[in-house]
């Protein structure tokens, strides 16, 4: 197996990971209803379950746009290229995030 098929290999798993996120949160994103018949203190810890909950999907889904993005790349041979300086990615960057579009060296001066 080479480098690329294993890195689409871990793609398509952490991509059916956060499909699976998403469907697990769906149930908790839904407004809180005023007319339930709960406590005060009940209806504000649905709220903040609530908040959490699309704090996670926001989160997910830009999670799952990066997967989709990287396995994009994967296919039309732009993989593993960092956007910034053109060099080549790590491979221990890119086994830690396979996602990545940014070498080690250019994120640090980004950081910085």
């Amino acid at each position: 197996m080479s480098n690329k098929e294993m890195y689409k290999k871990i793609l398509l798993e952490k991509e059916q990971e956060l499909l699976a996120t998403q469907k697990l949160s769906a149930e908790s994103e839904k407004p809180v209803s005023l007319e339930d018949p709960i406590g005060r203190l009940t209806r504000i810890d649905a709220i903040q379950r609530q908040q959490q909950a699309l704090h996670t999907k926001a989160r997910t889904e830009k999670n799952l746009r990066q997967v989709r993005e990287a396995l994009e790349r994967i296919d039309s041979d732009h993989y593993g290229k960092c956007r910034k300086c053109e060099n080549e990615i790590e491979p221990e960057r890119l086994e830690y995030m396979p996602e990545t579009t940014i070498c080690t060296k250019c994120m640090r001066k980004m950081t910085r």
